[in-house]
């Protein structure tokens, strides 16, 4: 959000810094062999490029 804008959050949630919630991991490299377009246990998503504007897209995630 920006210019001080706030939201109210649904019923249980509680505002966090991204860092307690998430780990960032940065310009990972892999073999587009290696990439799957179904989750499994083993395999995380990734955000790409195109999975980001505005809002985060999570349709067409990339899982390795």
């Amino acid at each position: 959000m920006t210019g001080g804008e706030q939201r109210a959050l649904p019923k249980g949630w509680v505002e966090a810094e991204i860092s307690e919630v998430a780990d960032l991991i940065r310009g990972i490299t892999y073999n587009k062999s290696d990439a799957r377009k179904t989750a499994t246990a083993s395999l995380v998503p990734i955000l790409r490029a195109n999975n980001i504007d505005k809002v985060i897209n999570y349709e067409d995630l990339v899982y390795i």
